[in-house]
């Protein structure tokens, strides 16, 4: 409603009430101490209020006209304000739900009543309704069966009769009221009813605090769209029907909607029906021919409804809530921040300044978006939750302000439909200021004092925009400055701080990024992992969703047993579960199998089963072998065990359990079997479908290549130092130099050897690494023990001597026993030194008994006592062994990651001959997977070294 409609309709009676308020002029200021009744005054002035003051007009709901009418927040709005504006029980706090206690009295008495509109079948409630949608009929107002005279003219001694002869009411009555409101009519001044408003006044006062109290809650950088912003014209698909109007056929078709919604008793359809008025003529004739010719097509009918007025709406090139839109980021950031109580009263105020048309039209469409959305027995989408199909359809047509993200407008939008009951009410802080502002203009006082605002100083325009670059300019140095003289900001999070503000996302988005992230996860699993299958899940051994399981699926099989076992058998159940193998049966079947998808609905026709089961003619154990043998036909050859089994079960509880269990593992079969057959046809398609999937969550969340940055850049950094260190000798190439160069081939290289002593407990992985992060950490594990068995087996073979060496079969026969007894190495339960030292004692009986069966010496006492020892010592971190080690390995994994793609390996550094088979398994898995990587990010890769390394090079020119 706009301001113009809180206090002066636009009725003929308006005409009238001039003189009903000419009469209140000539009487002489009063106070209430003066009257002897004084809470029947108070009852008299509300009702004289109410009558001359709500909008009442010819109103449409439910496609249907009803004259005379107004709705229930208006009453209490302008109730509301009357008793605020005259201060009757001077300063007491007068909440919204006591005006409309006092609306709910005057109802009883009377003085207005309920329209009979017959919503969902049925008239309306006896209660009085805060509501836009509840309509109210004064009782002393004509009829809709009334003579056309007496609804054109009022005589203005009726009116007069209406204001000052309410129903008769007890006094004591209406003091019990006001008694149980904690409200008691006060001694307060003179009242002057002589110094009435002009309804301009009126208007400027509510438009002005209205504004006023929006700028109080919401910061606004400008007031032009707010205060230059004009009433959008009606939008209505037709003109008013008058007597002697020409009854078109796209009027028939309107009368034929409001007939359907009659006979329907669904709050749904009759909230869709009320938006159709604003639909054009073309789809209301659409949809009126395809009016459902069954009554039990409810959902159709719906869905055409719900896509039509979808249609419609996105196609509006205004939304309805246009003006203003500073004021929508204003809401957000209340919403944003939790504020939701200032937000709700932001909205309520915005919407106050809506022009009336489009105000009626956005009550409409908030209405039937509020039922849509949480209409939880009708699904709009299958996959999809109701709100979100919703926030989809209508979003732009509420709100499209391209200054909002998309995350902050769908919470506006959300917030709306969970408030709808709310948001058009006027908010009692507005009362108060209007009631102020109006008795100090009546009282002849300054109207701006103690309004709780202050106005603004007119500055011409060279002024204003002087201004407003001064200011702009001052804050941002300021802000740059603070932020630059923090000491304790970092240079990281300076940037941050200094970058774009993060995006909120919507739970929709997360909900389609974690999906996104899923597919491509699996289909980079299935490309990678050449032995991947779906297995199925199994829970561990005492947990309490295993035990859980367990007893519900007991309960369930007993119950069946129960019912098998009355007389008569019951076989409900049991037609259930044949019902659901029959469907299990269908899903095996290819496009082909026409023949077999024939004899399964046949022979599993579920209506006969069920005849049968009646007239007591069912066999199950028949249905149970026929099953049983489309299994045996349907299944894979590993299946054929397990099919033999269930033809030795003879009980029918037992078997059902055993065709259950078996046709989940067929469900496993089917799907590995679809996971091989996909997987030629993804590997040629996977780096572009990794990399199209990864650029889409890029796009939502800008900052998904922090963590590589931070990875890339440190591993430039390294380079860099070691280039400085070790400088190549002069006449000495790049190839012959072991620092490679600071190219970004080199750098991403030295980045992904830098991933095998990765510290995953305290270090993020990089993004683009994610799906691979688990391979990455086992190959460490693996590379770490193979450096240990390698430092060991150089240690055995050095004091042994070269006589072992050439043994063939020794040195593999030493490894697999010093992989068993480091089994565990990396828990932490794992005790190393324990471990090393029965490492030793084994391998000096080892080495003794195979010296003796060569005709050697065994070892002596003193070189069994070297070798322990030996061994023993590799379990410090600083060991020089070790390191050597890992140095050479880490030496031939880079020259094996730096030829590129030749399938001959480098040559293995001296010492790592014992495990040159280990560690060139472990090479070729990892530089599989570092290329793989690389065919997908390089993109990403490039761009960011390429700022990294001309950083680099400007900082060593500078």
């Amino acid at each position: 409603m706009s301001p113009n409609n809180n206090y002066v309709g636009e009725t003929r009676q308006s005409l009238h009430s001039r003189n009903l308020h000419n009469s209140f002029k000539r009487q002489a200021c009063f106070s209430l101490a003066q009257k002897p009744f004084g809470a029947t005054y108070v009852w008299s002035s509300i009702i004289n209020a109410l009558q001359t003051q709500v909008e009442v007009k010819k109103r449409r709901q439910n496609l249907k006209y009803f004259n005379n009418c107004f709705i229930g927040s208006d009453a209490v709005d302008v109730i509301f304000a009357h008793l605020l504006q005259n201060k009757y029980f001077g300063d007491v706090d007068i909440s919204r739900a006591k005006v409309v206690r006092v609306c709910q009295a005057l109802m009883d008495y009377k003085v207005f009543e309920a329209v009979s509109t017959r919503v969902f079948g049925k008239d309306k409630r006896s209660m009085f309704e805060d509501s836009s949608c509840s309509l109210y009929r004064l009782t002393n107002v004509p009829s809709p069966e009334d003579s056309s005279f007496e609804k054109e003219y009022i005589s203005s001694q009726r009116l007069e009769k209406m204001a000052f002869n309410p129903p008769p009411i007890k006094s004591e009555s209406l003091e019990d009221l006001w008694e149980n409101l904690s409200l008691k009519p006060a001694n307060a001044p003179e009242v002057n009813l002589s110094a009435s408003l002009s309804r301009q006044v009126i208007n400027e006062v509510w438009q002005e605090q209205t504004i006023a109290r929006l700028l109080q809650l919401v910061d606004l950088p400008l007031l032009d769209s707010l205060l230059e912003h004009q009433g959008v014209r009606s939008k209505l698909p037709q003109p008013k029907k008058e007597a002697g109007c020409v009854i078109t056929s796209n009027y028939i078709d309107r009368e034929i909607l409001k007939a359907f919604s009659d006979s329907q008793t669904d709050e749904w359809l009759s909230a869709a029906i009320d938006c159709l008025e604003y639909l054009p003529d073309q789809m209301v004739v659409d949809i009126s021919r395809n009016l459902p010719s069954q009554p039990d097509k409810a959902d159709a009918w719906k869905l055409l409804l719900f896509d039509t007025i979808g249609r419609y709406y996105s196609q509006k090139k205004e939304p309805l809530l246009s003006h203003a839109s500073d004021i929508h980021t204003g809401i957000t950031e209340l919403l944003v921040n939790g504020k939701t109580e200032p937000a709700l009263e932001a909205i309520q105020l915005y919407l106050k300044l809506l022009d009336s048309q489009t105000r009626e039209e956005f009550r409409r469409l908030l209405y039937f978006m509020a039922i849509a959305a949480h209409h939880s027995e009708f699904k709009l989408q299958k996959e999809s939750d109701n709100r979100m199909v919703v926030k989809r359809t209508f979003s732009k047509a509420i709100v499209n302000n391209k200054t909002l993200s998309k995350g902050k407008t769908d919470l506006l939008i959300l917030f709306l439909v969970d408030q709808q009951k709310d948001v058009l009410k006027i908010p009692a802080t507005l009362h108060k200021m209007v009631s102020d502002k109006l008795m100090a203009v009546q009282q002849g006082q300054d109207p701006n004092k103690d309004t709780g605002y202050t106005f603004c100083q007119k500055l011409d325009q060279s002024e204003y925009h002087y201004s407003v670059q001064k200011t702009t300019k001052a804050e941002l140095l300021s802000l740059l400055k603070t932020i630059d003289e923090d000491t304790k900001i970092s240079a990281k999070e300076r940037k941050k701080l200094l970058a774009s503000p993060p995006r909120l996302v919507s739970m929709e988005e997360l909900m389609e990024t974690a999906k996104g992230v899923s597919n491509m996860a699996l289909a980079h699993e299935i490309v990678v992992n050449g032995g991947f299958q779906i297995k199925p899940a199994e829970l561990p051994e005492g947990s309490l969703e295993k035990t859980v399981k367990e007893i519900v699926h007991k309960a369930f099989w007993d119950c069946l047993e129960a019912q098998l076992s009355e007389d008569p058998p019951t076989y409900d159940h049991s037609i259930k579960l044949v019902g659901e193998i029959k469907e299990t049966l269908l899903s095996f079947l290819l496009p082909g199998h026409t023949r077999l998808r024939n004899q399964i609905t046949e022979v599993l026709d579920l209506d006969l089963i069920k005849q049968e089961a009646v007239n007591g003619a069912l066999d199950i154990s028949k249905l149970a072998q026929f099953i049983i043998g489309m299994m045996g036909t349907l299944c894979a050859p590993v299946r054929d065990e397990e099919i033999k089994k269930l033809k030795d079960i003879h009980e029918i509880v037992p078997l059902f359990r055993a065709i259950f269990s078996v046709l989940n593992l067929m469900k496993m079969d089917m799907a590995n079997f679809a996971v091989s057959s996909i997987r030629p046809h993804l590997m040629q398609q996977s780096v572009e479908y990794e990399r199209e999937k990864f650029q889409r969550i890029f796009e939502k969340q800008p900052n998904s290549l922090d963590f590589v940055t931070d990875w890339l850049q440190e591993a430039s950094d390294d380079l860099a130092n070691l280039r400085c260190k070790n400088p190549p000798s002069p006449g000495v190439g790049a190839a012959a130099s072991r620092v490679p160069v600071l190219c970004p081939a080199a750098v991403q290289n030295w980045a992904y050897l830098k991933l095998l002593k990765w510290d995953h407990v305290h270090r993020p992985f990089p993004e683009t690494l994610l799906m691979d992060h688990t391979r990455f950490q086992e190959m460490q594990l693996e590379l770490e023990q193979l450096t240990l068995t390698g430092a060991i087996l150089l240690v055995m073979f050095n004091v042994a001597g070269a006589a072992l060496s050439n043994l063939p079969g020794f040195a593999d026969k030493i490894k697999t026993i010093i992989k068993v007894l480091l089994t565990g190495m990396h828990l932490p339960s794992f005790n190393l030194s324990e471990s090393l030292a029965t490492v030793g004692e084994k391998l000096c009986a080892e080495v003794s008994s195979c010296l003796s069966q060569h005709g050697f010496m065994p070892l002596t006492t003193e070189k069994e006592i070297v070798l322990k020892g030996q061994i023993q010592t590799l379990g410090n971190s600083d060991n020089t062994i070790c390191k050597l080690i890992d140095s050479r390995i880490q030496e031939f994994l880079e020259s094996y990651l730096a030829s590129g793609h030749q399938k001959s390996f480098p040559a293995i550094p001296g010492g790592l001959g014992p495990i040159q088979r280990e560690m060139e398994e472990i090479a070729v898995k990892y530089v599989r997977l570092v290329n793989y990587n690389k065919m997908v990010f390089s993109p990403y890769y490039d761009v960011i070294l390429s700022k990294l390394l001309n950083k680099e090079e400007s900082q060593l020119l500078g």
